[in-house]
């Protein structure tokens, strides 16, 4: 309707507040739309209205309760005003209003994991893992969350308990085991395990993408040259899988073909709007093309989607200090140094900064400490020299 699309593009013009009042009048004239509730509360949080916002949310869970980004909204808010218990309380809400959702119970542990109550987080999953006549096959989503946050044993344990116990997703558990494998950064089990999995399904293409990706992690360019033929042909029958496009980038990118390998990285990229690694990989072989505005560019969606992305803030700052920003370079890089003081991408780069500002005598300093710090990294004593 006229009304839905008026407000959609105010707000899409960064007119939160009058699109707000279009979005109050197409639900005053017309039946309850959620996606229209959704906007409506969107964008009063936007205009810096949260009271209203906050009561417009409010009313539509009670209008219905299964109108899952309404709760997300609220949560949102409330990390924003610190109300630690609103937010623990609106997530636990979710979850009662929508029981047979597993993913909520995933909300709910990862919001234990973020404010540190390991204990609660271990209950949350349990109720997941304790339960397969109401959840079955939970191991599968309660691994990838152990996985994201860094606990790979525990996540490794819990798949090949479910690969045990239900045979006939046995591969789908496998599959799960080396990419927490991997993670965990143990290629060798991960790579023969991947082995097995094709001994007994040879078609099996995620299979095949996860050896083609391991074979590239010792960085030899004749591994990489005898994986590109593979991976042509899982591309021409999964075109439009975004991990499968990056690992033949980081595959031609092995071998020294930068420009198929940017190919590959930005269809991968295109394939997956909240998909870091292609974009991360563009931003570097921009920096290396001396292209620093297309760098700066991917660094910003790269910390869109994730703000907190070290190596993102690090192309930010590489890229600003190519485009001679360096105002903008150096409070990125105080601000990573802040977070930790010893992290020697952004010490090194504060040096290059300094020296880019003909500040050779702090440069020189930084370089020192650096080669003291970590005398196996080269650029210390290079940039030294």
């Amino acid at each position: 309707g006229v009304l839905r699309t008026r407000g959609f593009r105010t707000l899409f013009d960064k007119k939160p507040a009058t699109a707000a009042g279009f979005f109050r009048k197409a639900l005053d004239l017309g039946p309850a739309d959620p996606k229209l509730k959704i906007a409506l509360v969107e964008a009063l949080m936007r205009a810096g209205n949260d009271v209203e916002a906050e009561k417009a949310a409010r009313e539509s869970i009670q209008q219905d309760k299964t109108n899952g980004p309404i709760y997300d909204l609220l949560y949102r808010l409330y990390l924003k005003q610190h109300r630690a218990g609103d937010a623990e309380a609106i997530v636990k809400l979710k979850c009662k209003n929508n029981p047979g959702n597993m993913n909520y119970l995933i909300e709910l542990a990862a919001h234990y994991h973020r404010v540190n109550k390991p204990a609660a987080r271990d209950e949350a999953l349990q109720r997941l893992t304790s339960n397969p006549g109401k959840y079955p096959n939970a191991a599968l989503p309660v691994g990838e969350f152990l996985v994201r946050t860094g606990d790979y044993d525990r996540a490794i344990r819990l798949f090949q308990q479910g690969a045990k116990a239900n045979p006939a997703n046995r591969e789908d558990y496998q599959l799960r085991t080396v990419q927490a494998l991997v993670a965990a950064g143990r290629m060798q089990p991960a790579l023969r395990l991947t082995e097995k999995i094709l001994q007994k399904d040879p078609g099996n293409n995620q299979a095949k993408v996860l050896r083609g990706a391991l074979r590239l992690q010792g960085g030899d360019p004749q591994a990489a040259k005898k994986a590109i033929p593979g991976f042509e042909a899982l591309v021409a029958q999964m075109p439009e899988n975004p991990v499968l496009r990056y690992n033949f980038g980081r595959a031609y990118l092995a071998i020294g073909d930068a420009d198929k390998a940017l190919v590959q990285f930005q269809e991968a990229a295109n394939r997956r709007s909240d998909y870091i690694a292609p974009r991360l990989a563009l931003a570097r072989i921009y920096l290396s093309r001396r292209q620093p505005a297309m760098a700066a560019k991917l660094a910003t969606e790269i910390l869109t989607i994730n703000p907190s992305s070290l190596q993102g803030r690090l192309a930010r700052a590489s890229a600003a200090i190519a485009m001679k920003e360096f105002h903008q370079a150096r409070a990125t890089i105080e601000s990573l140094l802040r977070d930790n003081p010893r992290q020697p991408d952004a010490r090194f780069l504060m040096a290059s900064l300094n020296v880019a500002e003909q500040k050779y005598g702090d440069a020189e300093k930084m370089l020192r400490q650096l080669y003291k710090d970590t005398p196996q990294d080269p650029r210390g004593i290079r940039g030294l020299v």
